[in-house]
């Protein structure tokens, strides 16, 4: 009779503690992640409490700093990156296990197919307008950013530091060759810009406002504003958008001087051609394309 007093005892004490981390989580991700719709019906969160383990990939760079990795050390950080988790589907919510205060990382999955005919048209619309942008920019090609593959940016520089002048990123040759063109892709960049907002609202709206307070509080325009000293429409909160095509890889890094705590990233499957979004009946390959946190071995499965 002891023991199974005992043995409940042992149980509801878990259970207790249990549902206070649980009650604990949901409000660290409420406070600094997305704060649910009441009027909505609640998505089904999966939690994923993660340790921070230095992890090196690229070990040589201990010694020879970004140099682009040889075939063999790429092989190795393959190798290494095979043990990690990976998500793949539904929403999930990367939580530090020595500091349940900070979220790592908030991921939803959508599938092509369950996506609406207005949500399709909308990621169209960023997708072209991403493809049609490339031909005036110059792509990212310093070894601190790019080891392989293709990058862009689009908008106003990231970094912005006192005594340093603000500026665009453009290849003003291009533009020259095609004003007109030129001239009515960014009448129109207000669209997309306005779009990716929203979609970051919706999967984080907490993150979401902070970083267009932030905005707001130094003046800092959006990646669509034609003039920096233009207001932000409502679901602006990037003065920037990088894109990649081509199997881009980068070396592992954190953004030291970025004043936002959280960023937004949309990985969309799309058509070389035009850079439409696919079509759910099509048959594609993704090749390699995982987005790695190696100091919490976990994974983004694309």
């Amino acid at each position: 009779m002891f023991s199974s007093v005992f043995e409940y005892m042992k149980q509801r004490k878990r259970d207790n503690r249990n549902k206070r981390r649980k009650t604990e989580r949901h409000s660290t991700y409420e406070s600094a992640g997305h704060a649910a719709d009441p009027l909505l019906p609640p998505k089904k969160l999966t939690w994923s409490i993660k340790r921070f383990k230095k992890t090196k990939l690229f070990p040589h760079r201990l010694i020879e700093g970004d140099r682009k990795p040889t075939n063999a050390e790429l092989a190795q950080a393959l190798k290494i990156a095979e043990g990690f988790h990976y998500f793949g589907h539904g929403k999930v919510v990367v939580i530090d296990e020595d500091n349940p205060d900070q979220i790592i990382a908030i991921i939803e999955f959508t599938k092509v197919e369950d996506l609406t005919l207005s949500e399709l048209n909308e990621l169209n619309i960023i997708a072209r307008f991403i493809h049609k942008f490339k031909q005036f920019v110059n792509a990212v090609n310093e070894a601190s950013r790019s080891w392989g593959g293709y990058m862009w940016m689009v908008g106003w520089r990231k970094g912005f530091e006192a005594y340093q002048l603000a500026g665009v990123y453009l290849n003003s040759k291009k533009i020259e060759a095609a004003k007109d063109d030129y001239d009515s892709l960014m009448r129109s960049s207000s669209t997309p810009s306005n779009i990716l907002g929203k979609l970051f609202k919706g999967v984080a709206n907490i993150a979401f406002e902070k970083n267009r307070e932030l905005m707001k509080m130094n003046s800092i325009p959006a990646f669509g504003s034609l003039h920096y000293k233009d207001p932000l429409n409502k679901f602006e909160c990037s003065p920037n958008l990088s894109f990649t095509t081509g199997g881009y890889f980068n070396p592992p890094h954190k953004d030291t001087k970025d004043a936002q705590d959280f960023a937004f990233a949309l990985f969309l499957p799309t058509n070389k051609s035009d850079g439409s979004i696919i079509a759910s009946t099509d048959v594609y390959h993704v090749k390699g394309g995982s987005f790695v946190f190696p100091n919490y071995r976990i994974g983004i499965n694309l």
